[in-house]
């Protein structure tokens, strides 16, 4: 089952058996990035984070 086919522009990579649609020139931007899929209290979903596990905050919010 696909959910979606990929574009002129886009390249289909597979990590750890998924597949992912990603643009052509962005994959170097993914160095370091986690994708995960979570399913908690406040429901399910995928989240981006860093891949070490560190946040780049400190405690705080906002846009940089």
């Amino acid at each position: 089952m696909a959910l979606d086919e990929p574009l002129k522009h886009e390249k289909t990579y597979t990590i750890n058996d998924v597949e992912v649609i990603i643009a052509d020139g962005l994959m170097s931007y993914t160095e370091g990035v986690l994708l995960d899929f979570i399913s908690d209290e406040r429901g399910e979903g995928f989240v981006l984070g860093p891949a070490d596990g560190e946040s780049s905050s400190d405690n705080g919010c906002g846009c940089s």
